[in-house]
C-alpha cells in the first residue's frame, strides 16, 4: 500500500477526525486507553499523522474481537491502532457530503418496521437481512462502487488500499467506527436499488430489508429476486432470519413487541397523582419513572426466559435488558446487581451494558456488584470479547485486586492471549497496582503491533520493580509509545 498523496492529505481535517474518534463512544468495545491520551494533545497528534500518512504507515491485518449478535452468531469487530482509525475517519469525511445520509434512528427503525403496513394491497411480507454483511463486501466493486459515486480517484484509491490492508482478504469493511457505517450504506443503497428496479417493493434499514408482495407466490418471488441481486453484489442471504408472514401476521407480531417508550409512559401514568384540592396532576419525579420503568423491563426479561418463550418474544425482551441497564447505569441504581450473570450467561450480546453497569457501581464502591463480578469471572464461560469488556470494569476499581480476581486478570495476560486482550490487562493491572516487570516482559513476549505497543509503553511505568532508567530502556521509539509512555508519568502516577 503506497502513502497517502499530499493532494489527499492537505483536505484532511484531521484534527476533526481526532476528537470525533476521542470522543465517540461505541456500543461494542470500551473506549481504548490510547484515545485518553491523544485527546490531551489533539493538535501535535494531528500535525504527526499527517506527516506520517504520506508513507506507508497502515498496519497489517487488524486483530478482532467476536462480538455476539442479537439473534444469531458474531461479528467481527476490527481492533485498529489509533493511527489507522484517525486517518480512515478522516478520508472518509472528505467524501462526506457525496454519500448517501446515514439514517440509523430509533425513529428509523420504527418507521422502517411499520411501513410494509402502509402499502395498500400487501398481502404478504419478506423479512430477510445480509449475512456477515460488513466482512461480506467485495473490496474491488465497493471501490468501483465509491469511485462511480464521487469521482474522487485518489482518496478512493488510498481507501482500497486501506480495506485489503487491515482485512487481509478481498473482502471486508472493517467494523470500527461510523466511517465504515456510512461507506456500507452506500453499498446496500445499491443492493436496495437493483431490487427496486425489478418492480419489487422495498424498505430498508441499514442491511435489514423488507419486501412486500400481492401473495405468497408474489413473496417467494420476491426473495428469489432478492437472493439474486444480493449474490450479484457478492454477498448472501441470511437464511435464519429469512421468513415470509401474511401482513396480519407481520402486524400482531409488531404490536406482541415490548416497546422502551410505551413502558416508560405507562409507569409515568402510573406514578402520576393529584391535588386533593385543585385536582390538578402532580408530574412525578422523571428518576422515578425512569427507575419504575427500568425495574418493570427487568421483570420482562425474567418473563421471557421461560422455555416456551418464542425466539422473536427473548429478543425482545433481551434489548429492554439492555435499555434497563443503560437506565440503572445512569441512576447509579443496584437493583440490577443480582441478575447480571444471568444476563451474561444467557444474552451475551448485553455484555457492554452488563459491564458499563458493573463499572459504574464498582467505582463506587458497591460490594454487591464486585461480588457479581467475582461470580462472573468464575462461573461463566467467556468469550475474548466479553473478558475484554470485564476487564474495563476494572479501570476505576477502589478494592483491592487479588485472589481469584487477580488470578483471573493475570490470565488475560498471558502471552498467549489476544494482543488486545493481553495489552488492556496489563493496562489494568498496572492501575490496580499488581503489574510486575516479569508479567509486563512475559506479555511483550508474545508479540506487539501497533496496536497494543502504546499500551505496554504507558503500563510499564507502574511496574515498582523496575527503575525508571530500566523503563525508559524498554520504550520502542515510536510517537505513540514515547507519548503514552510519557503521559502515563504524568497523569498516570503509579501507586
Amino acid at each position: 500500500m503506497n502513502g497517502m498523496p499530499l493532494s489527499v492529505v492537505e483536505k484532511l481535517q484531521t484534527h476533526d477526525a481526532i476528537e470525533a474518534e476521542t470522543q465517540w463512544q461505541w456500543d461494542l468495545l470500551p473506549r481504548p486507553v490510547i484515545d485518553e491520551y491523544i485527546s490531551t494533545g489533539a493538535q501535535s497528534a494531528a500535525a504527526y499523522m499527517e506527516r506520517i500518512a504520506q508513507t506507508d504507515c497502515i498496519s497489517g491485518p487488524s486483530d478482532a474481537l467476536l462480538a455476539n449478535k442479537w439473534r444469531h452468531g458474531r461479528r467481527a469487530i476490527a481492533m485498529l491502532p489509533i493511527l489507522d482509525r484517525v486517518l480512515y475517519r478522516a478520508v472518509v469525511a472528505s467524501l462526506k457530503s457525496l454519500l448517501p445520509d446515514l439514517l440509523r434512528s430509533n425513529e428509523d427503525f420504527a418507521r422502517f418496521k411499520n411501513s410494509p403496513l402502509e402499502v395498500d394491497g400487501a398481502q404478504s411480507v419478506v423479512t430477510t437481512d445480509i449475512a456477515n454483511f460488513y466482512s461480506s463486501i467485495p473490496i474491488e466493486l465497493l471501490s468501483n462502487l465509491l469511485l462511480d459515486r464521487t469521482g474522487q480517484v485518489e482518496e478512493v484509491r488510498w481507501l482500497t488500499g486501506f480495506w485489503y490492508r487491515v482485512s487481509g482478504r478481498t473482502t471486508g469493511v472493517p467494523q470500527v467506527n461510523e466511517s465504515s457505517d456510512a461507506i456500507c450504506e452506500m453499498y446496500a443503497l445499491e443492493l436496495e436499488r437493483r431490487v427496486a428496479s425489478r418492480n419489487i417493493r422495498t424498505f430498508r434499514y441499514a442491511d435489514d430489508f423488507r419486501l412486500i408482495a400481492r401473495s405468497e407466490k408474489d413473496a417467494v418471488t420476491a426473495l428469489e429476486v432478492f437472493d439474486e441481486e444480493a449474490r450479484g453484489l457478492g454477498l448472501f442471504v441470511n437464511e435464519r432470519k429469512t421468513y415470509v408472514q401474511s401482513i396480519d401476521s407481520y402486524q400482531q407480531a409488531l404490536k406482541g413487541a415490548s416497546d422502551p417508550n410505551t413502558i416508560i409512559q405507562e409507569v409515568r401514568e402510573d406514578l402520576r397523582d393529584f391535588d386533593l384540592y385543585s385536582f390538578e396532576p402532580i408530574e412525578p419525579e422523571e428518576a422515578d419513572v425512569q427507575q419504575g420503568a427500568a425495574r418493570r423491563m427487568l421483570s420482562l426479561w425474567k418473563e421471557h426466559q421461560r422455555p416456551w418463550k418464542t425466539g422473536g418474544e427473548r429478543l425482545e425482551a433481551a434489548k429492554l435488558a439492555k435499555k434497563a441497564f443503560a437506565v440503572l447505569t445512569q441512576l447509579r441504581d443496584d437493583d440490577a446487581v443480582s441478575v447480571c450473570p444471568a444476563v451474561m450467561d444467557s444474552d451475551p450480546q448485553n455484555t457492554p451494558a452488563v459491564a458499563r453497569y458493573l463499572r459504574t457501581l464498582i467505582s463506587d464502591g458497591n460490594g454487591d456488584a464486585w461480588r457479581e463480578l467475582q461470580k462472573i469471572t468464575a462461573e461463566l464461560p467467556l468469550s475474548k470479547w466479553q473478558r475484554y469488556w470485564l476487564l474495563d470494569t476494572l479501570r476505576d476499581c477502589p478494592f483491592r485486586l487479588d485472589g481469584s480476581m487477580l488470578d483471573w486478570t493475570l490470565g488475560q495476560a498471558g502471552r498467549n492471549q489476544a494482543e488486545a486482550l493481553r495489552t488492556y490487562a496489563c493496562w489494568i493491572l498496572g492501575v490496580n497496582d499488581r503489574l510486575t516487570g516479569d508479567v509486563w516482559r512475559a506479555a511483550v513476549s508474545g508479540g506487539l503491533t501497533s496496536l497494543g505497543s502504546p499500551t505496554m509503553s504507558g503500563a510499564i511505568i507502574f511496574c515498582h520493580d523496575l527503575s525508571y532508567r530500566e523503563k525508559a530502556q524498554l520504550i520502542p521509539n515510536g510517537y505513540f509509545d514515547q507519548g503514552m509512555f510519557d503521559w502515563a508519568s504524568d497523569d498516570c502516577p503509579p501507586f
